[in-house]
This record gives structure tokens, C-alpha cells and sequence, in this order.
């Protein structure tokens, strides 16, 4: 028997379904069983009637596109979207570019100062037009970035590239004060500062200045409340538990009642989940600062912490008993890495093993155990602390004082900075103690560079003022208590020449522009030689030595660097070379207790000096090394002590 149902020769999805069915089936069922056959029929039959079907996919906008494939499903204008900038390739100026998507009209602005020139034309943007285009035209000289407007009256006379008469210069940096004197272009409100922290006080001078121009003693800025403590200044750190009011605002901080984060790793309830608090802090100082912003102060409690410290303008403040969050414990930092830090920060209370590098910041650091510090581009305060290795500084300012410094390698001071720096009552050692150089202007009072192996104090090419210091060499083969090849006044202090087994000077000079010599003490001891000499004589434009001791029992007083001796007659006649004025110098044994600092009873120095701001342009020395104030007795005692 033959079943043929709807048989027909169209090639419909249901013809196929009903062939293949049965087909299949009976081929199936004589080949596997009826029931396969039939099975396999309806089978493939159903699928042939799916793939069958003429039902098209959905297309909610009708642009013959299908709603999965298209980009913009319900735009009927775009469909395609290369750069996923979220505008169809249709209406995209560059769809291969996510940054650009519209036209903007601009100008061509080869110089890049917003003002273009030429025709304006159609240019693919994004929000705004790209770099090479302006919104306006004019622009006089498109190959000059200084200038769009005032190409007729721009000028520079001095070549210092501060402009008068240029657009650029008048209404982004201000225009060149003076413009007949190089390297001085900007006006600045200049204030006395007298405690050297960075900040002035009483009325402003309105001072046009360039690299330079600040003197000892001056600030450009005031709101320094307190002139006679560094540690109080409007814009510094207000540094907590420490009972001084530092940011001038009239209240002390406290753990007690900050909102900062705080930190205990050893605290039994801490957590790194949420920020942390006095009772439940973080764990470690990394989910402190990821939950910080800039500005924030994260105090720190006792242990050894081991993250790694790589943020900008946050406070550390460490020392705290997590028990009630008081100081009085120790924190330390000890990561393994550089600690890297940037604009204003604050350490206080913290040992800190790693080496701190800080890109152009403003760094104060109080009360701490430091390793190396690098400060590049930047301004330090460092007080009150030791660094067991160089501390380096260049860039803008700053001060160090009643800190110890100990490197083992290269310096122990390393500043090239362009305006004053202030090393005050502390105590620096290294190969060579202190180290300046460049266009520094640095102040060094009350205070030791003490070299191990070469000179207490090098000096290139800066203006150093020393005062009521002492400066000894080392033990290398040249060894010189100052090495002076820049511009030096040293009045009041004790300079030794150290231990040096080839060469030894007190003060040796070498190509300086000018050495000013008050009131020092100057010993060189060892064996009789040429190179053991109390004072060499360079190639210094300018000598000025008034009232010093010079000791050199195996050796010279003075020698000129190339030639012979210079006796102390003729020393104090001023008819050597490069001497601008002399007098009132001696030689004889200072008498100087063990420390080479102080002066015994009878010691020759005593009375004999000279007030040295009658000889130093106004500079004054009102204290000695010890901090007593100057004179005391009948005179001025010669060195760094006032007995």
C-alpha cells in the first residue's frame, strides 16, 4: 500500500516536512522498526519546517538590519559604530578615532597659543577642537607661542627670556620688571623672616627679583606669627600632640579629636574594610591611603609597618599607643622601597628606613629617624630629627635645624637651591660634612660640617654665609676645614683643618669670587710641610680678613696656592695678591678645650674680635655656637664661642 499525502512538487517548508517525515519514517521503520521510522520522520521534519520558515529577524527601525547586529537599533540612519564613541559611523567625522566625532570651525594655530590664522575650515573634534587648531584667528606670528597680538611691541633687552610688551608674558606670568638687568623679571612682596622658615612677617617691600634677589633674612610672603620659633608659620603643617600652634590658626592638634585615619596593625580589632578609626583602625598604612584623599592625616600607632608609600599631599603622624592614642610609642616604616612622596606632606614621630624622595614638594618632617632624603624641585623643613644618610635638596628652600646628620657616603649636606637655606644648630658628618653648590644662597649657624675623609665644608660657585660654626676636615690625603671656590663670609667660627695625610688647610681657596674672613679660628696641625698651611690663597678676586687667630705651629699662616709663603706682617700690610683689605690678625695657640669648640680660660682669642657688621655689610652675629649671646665681657672673643 501506498500512503501519498499533500503530495505535490512545490518545495514549501510544509511539503518538506511531510516528505521528510514520512519518508524518514518508512525508511526508518524498515530499516530500524516502525516506531524509529516514525520517530526519525517527525524528527526531521520539524526541522525542516524551522529551517524553512520565511519569518524574518527583528528590525525595530526598518533599515534592514537586524536589532542584534545593529549598533543603533532604533535609529533607522545608523546602523555601524567602528570607534564605540557612541556616534554612528554616518554622522562620524573619523570613526576610527573614539577621541573625534564633529566638525568645529577653527583656524590653524601652528604655535599652539589659541590664536590661529588662515580661513576657517571644518575641523573632526571631539568636545573641542584638537591640538594645531584655534576657535580664534589673528594671530600676528604663528610660529612664536609668546605672542598673537603685540608682535610689533614684544622685547626682551636683557635676554633673560622675560618679555615686556608680549602677550604671553603680561597676562600669564607678568611682565619682566626690569628689563635692563638679566636673570631680574618678576615683582614679589618681600618680608623679613627672620627665624628662617620660609615665611615673613610686618610690612612687604615690593622687590623686583628673578633667581635670585632674596638676602639672608628675607621671605617672599608673610603671616609668620611667631619670628622667634621656626616651627610656627601661617601654611605649615599644624603637627599634632606637639603643643604648638604651627599653621598660626590658634589651636594645637590632636589624635584625640581628629578626623583623620588612623592605623594600628597590633590593635586587636583592626580592619582594612572601611577607613580606619580609633577603635577599628586599618591594619596597614596601604588601605589608609586608599581610603584617603589629598590633604588627609593618617596617624600611625606603634609596630613596624612594611607597606610601600607612594602618594602625594597626605600627613603621616606615628608614635601612638593605639591603647588611647597618645605618644610615647614607636612607629617604623620599613618597607624595603623608596618612600615617594609629592606636594605637601608632613612626618612627625616616625623612623623611617627607607629613603624618602619627594618631587617638588613641600616636606616638613619633625621629630623622626630618617635614612636618605631627596628633595627635588621642592622646599624641606627638617627639624628636630637624625638621617643616618645624605639629605639632599634642590630647587626652591628651606631650613634644618637641631638635627644630626650622618652619611657614609659623598655628603652629608647636598643643597642647590635658588633661594636662602638655613642649616641652624645641627650637627652634619660625612666624607665631606657639607656639600653646596650651584647658585645656592645657604646660611650655615651655629652649627658643624664635619668631614670624615675630606673637607668640613666645599662650596662651588654659591653666596655661603657661616657664622658662630665649626668646620674640621678629615683623614683622607686632602683634607681642608673649608674649601671655599664661590663667595664665602665666615665670621665667628672655628675652622680646623682635620687629619690629611698629603695635604691640610683650614681655609683653602680655589678660584672664588671673594672670601670674607672675621673673627675665626684657624688651626692646622701635623708635620712641617709646604701644604700645611692655616690659610691658601687662591685665585679669589677679593680677600677680606680681619681679626682672625690663625694657629699653624708646623706650617704657614698663609700660602699662596702657586708660590710662597705669606708671613703675618704681610698678611695684615694687605700687599698680597687679591687682598682687599686686612688687619688685626694673630697667631698663637687658641687654647681650645677638647671639643675644638670652645675656648678655655686665658685663651688669646678672648676679647679680641671686632664687631662684624661694621666690616660684613650689616651682617650680624648676636649668639654664639652654644646659642649665648655675643659680645660678652669687654669685646668680641674670636671663634665660634663667646667664653
Amino acid at each position: 500500500m501506498v500512503l501519498c499525502l499533500g503530495c505535490s512538487t512545490s518545495s514549501t517548508p510544509n511539503d518538506a516536512g511531510v516528505d521528510g517525515g514520512f519518508d524518514g519514517g518508512f525508511d526508518g521503520g524498515f530499516d530500524g522498526g516502525f516506531d524509529g521510522g516514525v520517530d526519525a520522520g517527525r524528527d526531521v521534519g520539524t526541522d525542516a519546517f524551522d529551517a524553512g520558515s520565511d519569518v524574518p529577524p527583528p528590525d525595530r527601525d526598518g533599515d534592514g538590519v537586524p536589532d542584534d547586529e545593529d549598533a543603533f537599533p532604533d535609529d533607522p540612519s545608523e546602523w555601524a559604530d567602528a570607534d564605540a564613541d557612541g556616534v554612528g559611523s554616518n554622522g562620524d567625522c573619523d570613526d576610527d578615532d573614539a577621541s573625534l566625532w564633529m566638525l568645529l570651525p577653527g583656524f590653524v594655530d601652528v604655535d599652539g597659543d589659541g590664536y590661529g590664522v588662515g580661513e576657517s575650515m571644518d575641523v573632526c573634534s571631539g568636545d573641542a577642537l584638537p591640538a594645531g587648531y584655534a576657535e580664534i584667528d589673528g594671530d600676528c606670528d604663528d610660529a612664536d607661542g609668546d605672542n598673537w597680538a603685540s608682535c610689533a611691541t614684544c622685547v626682551d633687552e636683557d635676554d633673560d627670556d622675560w618679555f615686556v610688551g608680549c602677550d604671553r608674558y603680561v597676562t600669564r606670568m607678568g611682565p619682566d620688571c626690569d628689563d635692563a638687568t638679566r636673570n631680574v623679571y618678576r615683582e614679589v612682596e618681600v618680608f623679613a623672616d627672620a627665624d628662617g622658615d620660609g615665611r615673613g612677617s610686618g610690612v612687604g617691600e615690593l622687590r623686583c627679583i628673578g633667581l635670585f634677589g632674596l638676602g639672608l633674612g628675607e621671605a617672599i610672603g608673610g603671616g609668620d606669627c611667631d619670628e622667634a620659633n621656626d616651627l610656627r608659620r601661617a601654611g605649615m603643617p599644624e603637627l599634632p600632640d606637639d603643643g604648638v600652634d604651627n599653621d598660626c590658626d590658634g589651636s594645637d592638634r590632636s589624635a584625640l579629636d581628629d578626623d583623620g585615619i588612623y592605623v594600628a596593625r597590633e590593635h586587636t580589632d583592626c580592619q582594612d574594610l572601611m577607613p580606619g578609626t580609633r577603635s577599628a583602625p586599618n591594619c596597614t598604612i596601604a588601605a589608609a591611603l586608599g581610603f584617603s584623599v589629598e590633604g588627609d592625616a593618617i596617624y600611625i600607632a606603634e609596630g613596624t609597618y612594611v607597606d610601600v608609600i607612594d602618594t602625594e599631599s597626605r600627613s603621616f603622624f606615628g608614635g601612638y599607643d593605639s591603647s588611647d592614642w597618645t605618644p610615647g610609642a614607636t612607629t617604623i616604616l620599613d618597607s624595603g622601597t623608596t618612600l615617594a612622596l609629592a606636594g605637601t606632606v608632613a612626618l612627625s614621630r616616625l623612623t623611617v628606613r627607607d629613603a624618602i624622595e619627594a618631587i617638588e614638594p613641600l616636606l616638613f618632617i619633625h621629630d623622626s629617624e630618617l635614612g636618605e632624603v631627596a628633595v627635588r624641585q621642592g622646599h624641606l623643613v627638617l627639624t628636630d630629627s637624625t638621617a643616618s644618610g645624605t639629605v639632599t635638596v634642590s630647587g626652591d628652600s628651606g631650613l634644618i635645624a637641631r638635627s644630626s646628620i650622618t652619611a657614609g657616603s659623598d655628603y652629608g649636606f647636598n643643597p642647590a637651591v635658588v633661594f636662602p637655606f638655613y642649616v641652624r644648630s645641627s650637627t652634619i658628618n660625612g666624607p665631606t660634612g657639607c656639600f653646596i653648590e650651584g647658585s645656592a644662597l645657604v646660611s650655615v649657624d651655629r652649627s658643624s660640617c664635619i668631614g670624615t675623609e675630606r673637607y668640613g665644608l666645599h662650596q662651588i660657585g654659591a653666596d655661603v654665609f657661616i657664622s658662630s660654626s665649626h668646620l674640621r676636615g678629615g683623614s683622607g690625603s686632602i683634607s681642608n676645614g673649608l674649601r671655599d671656590s664661590g663667595r664665602t663670609t665666615v665670621v665667628n667660627s672655628t675652622i680646623d683643618a682635620g687629619d690629611g695625610t698629603d695635604q691640610r688647610f683650614a681655609v683653602g681657596n680655589s678660584l672664588g669670587d671673594a672670601t670674607i674672613a672675621i673673627n675665626n679660628v684657624l688651626v692646622v696641625r701635623g708635620v712641617a710641610s709646604s701644604r700645611t698651611v692655616g690659610l691658601q690663597v687662591g685665585n679669589a678676586r677679593m680677600f677680606r680678613l680681619f681679626n682672625n687667630l690663625i694657629y699653624a705651629p708646623m706650617g704657614d699662616v698663609a700660602r699662596y696656592d702657586v708660590g710662597g709663603p705669606i708671613s703675618l706682617a704681610d698678611l695684615n700690610a694687605c700687599t698680597w695678591t687679591g687682598c682687599t683689605a686686612a688687619g688685626g690678625n694673630i697667631s698663637a695657640d687658641p687654647l681650645l678645650a677638647p671639643d675644638g669648640i670652645h675656648l678655655m680660660t686665658g685663651s688669646p682669642a678672648i676679647d679680641q674680635g671686632v664687631d662684624p657688621s661694621t666690616i660684613a655689610g650689616g651682617f650680624a652675629v648676636t649668639t654664639d655656637y652654644d646659642g649665648d649671646a655675643r659680645p660678652s665681657g669687654s669685646g668680641w672673643d674670636i671663634g665660634a664661642d663667646e667664653l
